[in-house]
């Protein structure tokens, strides 16, 4: 009697485990037409101009890090960065300062990227506070390693002989970080960096 009843139990977990497994195939049987239905339309949309969310939220993220550098404004960057422009060259404007510290990095010259900033600005905190963390994320600014050309998103005239410039970030997951510099005897220095 018991093995009878232990035969009639296995046999209704096996016809319920059978009665489920049709039920699935039923359910993908029906929705396989309308998911075949939805992939024919989507090129058609595609065609039409309408683009999939995913697909358009990527595309002006990759076009940033793509054309800095270039003489293109990417769409993205235009309506972020009113003052945009690629700053090429060392030389004695603000820009020019962050240029060449830019480029002290990347040519790994910690003498070049102190004379950066203000005269009294202590080296050792320099060192320790900027030019190891500017060394990992300078990548983010650059053109590339061993170009450091960079854009200029916003400057904004702080008086009192401060300008604040917020540099182009590559990562689009980041702001445009902000460098504050100030003229001392007509010459512009580093007051405030973000590395």
């Amino acid at each position: 009697m018991r093995k009878i009843t232990h035969l009639i139990t296995l046999s209704s977990a096996f016809l319920f485990l059978f009665m489920m497994q049709q039920c699935k195939n039923k359910s993908k049987a029906q929705t396989a037409p309308a998911s075949a239905a939805a992939q024919q339309a989507t090129p058609q949309k595609q065609q039409q101009g309408t683009i999939p969310l995913k697909q358009e939220k990527q595309q002006p993220k990759a076009a940033a890090a793509q054309h800095l550098g270039t003489k293109e404004i990417p769409g993205d960057i235009r309506a972020k960065c009113p003052d945009f422009k690629m700053v090429t060259r060392a030389d004695a404007s603000p820009e020019g300062v962050i240029f060449k510290a830019y480029q002290a990095v990347l040519q790994n010259d910690l003498d070049t990227f102190i004379s950066c900033f203000e005269p009294h600005r202590n080296p050792t905190e320099i060192e320790r506070y900027y030019w190891k963390n500017v060394k990992k994320y300078i990548g983010k600014y650059t053109k590339s390693p061993k170009d450091a050309s960079y854009g200029v998103c916003r400057k904004q005239d702080l008086g009192n002989g401060l300008i604040k410039i917020f540099v182009v970030s590559k990562d689009p997951r980041k702001s445009h970080p902000p460098i504050i510099l100030k003229q001392i005897k007509g010459q512009w220095r580093i007051t405030f960096f973000t590395p």
